[in-house]
């Protein structure tokens, strides 16, 4: 009976040993892949950041300012970037907290991504003058199948999720045109022109421009130093 209840503690030990483990999660490109630019023709260069992530709770990045996407955003993982080849892919592990085992120092490593939505955004500039007018190529996706699980089953071998560019099925911003059906989703937001041939996804250019009032404010600023200087 003793071996027998010894045999029971290691079985629920080894139960626990299993949630720890984390939960793989793959995601990425094709090699080659064909990923273009506003413009049609430039491809993808090495300026350009690709990271796997979810905003927070209640922002919607179709009703919001693109100029306040970053604020509310967690990344899980950045892709790895081969630009002669424009393959891009991503390997982390969700911990059984949630958490990203991901060592690219962008991750949010304390925020929980159990149960979330998860969209691919590509950019090559996330920041924005608040003073001048700022122009930025950028494009966000999303795939049905992109959540992450809620919770863990115990002491199963569960298979890598993986996020891939054919299961992307919306374009927030940019052109996706999805090799299962050939079927273009062109996301409505931004300004494009649609690659002549064969591609697998698309960036929009964007201008932000400043309010007036914050222009304003920021002449003034700029005036005061300038006065303050010609006194001293």
């Amino acid at each position: 009976m003793k071996f027998k209840q010894t045999l029971i503690g290691f079985g629920a030990l080894l139960c626990t040993v299993g949630t720890v483990q984390a939960r793989t999660v793959q995601w990425g490109g094709y090699d080659p892949s064909y990923l273009y630019q506003s413009n049609g023709t430039s491809l993808i260069d090495g300026s350009f950041t690709f990271l796997l992530g979810t905003f927070s709770d209640g922002f919607n990045p179709a009703t919001e300012g693109l100029d306040t996407w970053a604020s509310n955003w967690h990344t899980f993982d950045q892709a790895d970037f081969n630009v002669s080849t424009q393959f891009f892919s991503g390997e982390a592990n969700m911990l059984e907290t949630g958490f990203s085992d991901s060592t690219d120092p962008s991750v949010d490593a304390d925020y929980d991504f159990r149960n979330k939505s998860l969209y691919l955004w590509v950019f090559n500039s996330n920041t924005f003058n608040p003073l001048e007018p700022t122009t930025i190529e950028s494009a966000l996706f999303r795939g049905a199948s992109w959540v992450m699980p809620n919770e863990y089953s115990c002491c199963g071998e569960e298979l890598p999720l993986q996020f891939f560019i054919d299961s992307m099925d919306s374009a927030i911003i940019g052109n996706v045109d999805p090799e299962y059906d050939g079927r273009p989703i062109i996301g409505p937001l931004g300004s494009y022109t649609s690659p002549a041939g064969l591609y697998d996804f698309q960036t929009h250019s964007f201008t932000i421009v400043p309010e007036p009032s914050v222009t304003l404010l920021g002449a003034l600023g700029v005036l005061g130093l300038v006065l303050r200087r010609k006194r001293d």
